[in-house]
């Protein structure tokens, strides 16, 4: 029993091994190996349209790479796994997916078909043969041609004149309804004179409380003009106090020594990045030219500020022809560690001055 046990604690501890080796060996990957990229790019003539370029970017020592290639106005894309183009392998499913609902469309409609047969087959059946019911008519019209038309019934008393008990009623009713209704229109006509009377009075003494209170409004409110331009102008004040309250404590946030010390860090680590990101490599030629000569001085001396990051390794061949040329070819890689992204990062999480920063930032207001 203790053997079979030990086996199988044995048996989860390589498991457990296996696995942690793999997630060390993926952080490994993730830190240490880097992400590669290279860039080309090569123009001849005039026409921006003769312009070539191509990018690429892979990682895991070009495991995963993704490709971009410009020419003669198309861009072209292409992602590689393991060298399996994913272009080629989404076109493969692709196809796979419109040939299975090609070949079941022929099933669907042959079923759309037996289900279109077997309701006509129900229509047939709910809908017996119409020679019953001639017969049932004949047999009616039999019936009624053996009734006698003019049978007199066995009680005369018991006759009943048409229209006679009902035109009683009916009149009744109307007459009522005429003398409900003239009734009313009096009470109506009685009512109104009397209502459009209290109107006019009461309107008559609403105009003259109106002229009469108006001049006294007036002059509440040409009293209370003072009072609101007052207000408004302590309003203007308050609302300056808060600006300049606001410009105070920016101040003091800025000027503060921590602020300044987590400032420069954090602006040491991002020259640091960029200078880590920036191509190691970069070399080419340019040649170029305005009609306009002051035109190619100045592009001269904007392109002379950029040494510092090629290092004089793209020539540079200036013309003053008086001509509009601009041709030459450019080439540069580089490569980003994830490491160094992890350094600067968890430097400037943990540093003190960083906290205090953004924890003087959650709570400025207070």
């Amino acid at each position: 029993m203790l053997h079979i046990l030990w086996l199988v604690i044995k048996f989860i501890l390589i498991v457990l091994g296996i696995l942690l080796g793999l997630v060390l060996l993926a952080v490994a990957l993730l830190l240490f190996c880097p992400v590669r990229y290279r860039a080309s790019a090569v123009k001849e003539g005039i026409e921006w349209k003769l312009v070539k370029a191509n990018a690429a970017v892979s990682w895991l020592f070009g495991g995963i790479a993704a490709h971009l290639q410009f020419e003669q106005g198309e861009m072209h894309t292409s992602i590689r796994i393991l060298g399996i183009s994913m272009d080629k392998f989404l076109e493969k499913r692709m196809k796979k997916a419109a040939a299975s609902e090609a070949s079941r469309q022929p099933d669907t409609e042959s079923k759309i078909g037996a289900k279109k047969k077997t309701s006509k087959g129900a229509e047939n059946e709910s809908c017996p043969p119409l020679s019953g019911d001639i017969q049932i008519s004949h047999e009616m019209q039999n019936r009624s041609e053996t009734i006698e038309p003019d049978a007199e019934p066995q009680n005369p008393s018991q006759t009943i004149e048409p229209h006679s008990e009902s035109e009683e009623p009916v009149r009744t009713d109307i007459l009522l309804l005429s003398e409900d209704e003239t009734s009313d229109e009096g009470a109506e006509h009685n009512s109104r004179p009397k209502r459009s009377i209290g109107e006019l009075i009461r309107s008559i003494l609403e105009k003259l409380r109106q002229i009469l209170t108006a001049p006294f409004r007036l002059l509440r409110a040409l009293a209370a003009i003072p009072g609101r331009i007052v207000q408004k102008i302590r309003n203007i004040a308050l609302t300056f106090r808060g600006i300049y309250a606001k410009i105070d404590w920016w101040k003091q946030f800025v000027n503060h020594p921590r602020t300044q010390e987590a400032i420069s860090l954090v602006w040491n680590h991002a020259k640091g990045l960029v200078k880590h990101v920036l191509p190691t490599k970069i070399e080419g030629k340019v040649t170029f030219g305005s009609e306009d000569p002051a035109v190619t001085g100045t592009v001269l001396a904007i392109l002379g500020m950029s040494f510092p990051l090629h290092k004089n390794r793209i020539a540079v061949n200036p013309l003053f022809d008086g001509e509009n040329v601009l041709e030459g070819e450019i080439r540069l890689k580089g490569r980003i560690y994830g490491w160094v992204l992890l350094k600067a990062a968890v430097t400037i999480y943990f540093n003190k001055n960083v906290k205090y920063v953004i924890n003087r930032w959650k709570h400025k207001e207070g």
